[in-house]
């Protein structure tokens, strides 16, 4: 059964009424996964700061909790407000329990926290990024350093979000003990400008870096294409536990980017990670929810999730949406692109 580890303190970071990051996020979350989840509270407590620490840097965590005291700006879409640093603890609180439960055996496990996280970098905006696109904490990297630290042997990060997850990039760029693995609108069309195909890691990280850029309005027909190659590299790499960035921004329904795909994509990707933790190629999985602001779509999917983690095969709730011609001849380029990069999974 899929558990679910939810907080009230998520709720407490406020960001302004027409900000597209707010609290019915999470609300839409859990009542998705309803009573198909079990649903507990963060069970361990640690130091936000020191915890924070693991994949960010001093001055930049103090910062921020400096600014929780009186609220403001990180940058021109990324608030703190008095309440954030409750919020960041919760999280910090749940990542860390999230361990422990994969630690005692449970398969799959559903974060949805806020604020979301895959944007930040060591000291805040990552590569270059303009801003930080609403992310204070990296809850994806924070989870595989801890759980590195409890013993595993490396974890895999699959990031499914829209945009690509420029933080957490930078943070493993040069380890092999995470494989980062985005999926993500093409990043000459859309934030934060990063995540191209040949941005493979250095030194002991090159090679354990992949970046799949989708051009806009790629639908369900082509994201199952790319999932061949993602599934392969999870399967030599064998990850002991696999990190999953959960945006649901690349619905057709999204109201900040420009990708066509369906629910029926996420259960793709949902299918088949419980299959490789099945076949035992790895030992579990935990979805952190980053970005993606319908929330009727945050409702449907988290559902669709915790159906799939219960173990329903069938879970077709919308229609496919298919790629039109010469997206799908752009598509075949970027692809022939990847396969020189990363033979070996093809």
């Amino acid at each position: 059964m899929l558990v679910t580890v939810y907080d009230e303190g998520y709720l407490r970071h406020e960001t302004p009424a027409d900000h597209p990051e707010s609290p019915n996020r999470v609300l839409s979350a859990l009542s998705g996964v309803g009573e198909l989840a079990k649903i507990i509270r963060p069970t361990v407590n640690v130091d936000l700061i020191e915890t924070a620490e693991l994949v960010h840097e001093y001055h930049y965590v103090e910062y921020v909790t400096s600014l929780c005291a009186i609220g403001g700006r990180l940058d021109p879409d990324t608030y703190v407000s008095r309440g954030t640093c409750d919020a960041l603890t919760s999280s910090i609180n749940a990542l860390a329990t999230a361990v422990n439960l994969l630690k005692s055996g449970v398969r799959h496990i559903y974060l949805p926290l806020r604020p979301p996280g895959h944007h930040v970098g060591f000291r805040g905006r990552a590569l270059l990024a303009p801003t930080q696109g609403f992310c204070v904490l990296n809850n994806a990297a924070i989870i595989s350093s801890l759980l590195l630290k409890s013993g595993a042997s490396r974890v895999a990060v699959l990031d499914i979000d829209a945009h690509h997850g420029n933080g957490t990039q930078e943070i493993f760029y040069s380890t092999s003990k995470v494989f980062y693995i985005s999926t993500h609108q093409d990043p000459r069309t859309l934030y934060p400008g990063t995540g191209y195909v040949n941005e493979v890691g250095v030194g002991d990280g090159e090679g354990f870096n992949m970046n799949i850029p989708l051009p806009p309005m790629t639908g369900d027909d082509l994201f199952k294409v790319v999932l061949k190659p993602i599934e392969n590299a999870l399967r030599q790499y064998k990850p002991s536990y696999i990190v999953v960035s959960l945006g649901f921004d690349s619905h057709f329904l999204d109201p900040l980017t420009n990708l066509n795909l369906s629910l029926n994509s996420y259960i793709e990707a949902f299918l088949m990670i419980r299959r490789l933790i099945e076949e035992g190629v790895t030992e579990g999985s935990v979805y952190v929810l980053e970005g993606g602001y319908n929330t009727d779509v945050i409702r449907q999917g988290s559902r669709a999730l915790a159906m799939v983690s219960n173990g329903i095969d069938q879970v077709n709730i919308e229609y496919y949406t298919k790629t039109n011609g010469e997206i799908a001849k752009y598509f075949n380029k970027m692809i022939e692109q990847h396969r020189a990069f990363f033979p070996q999974y093809y």
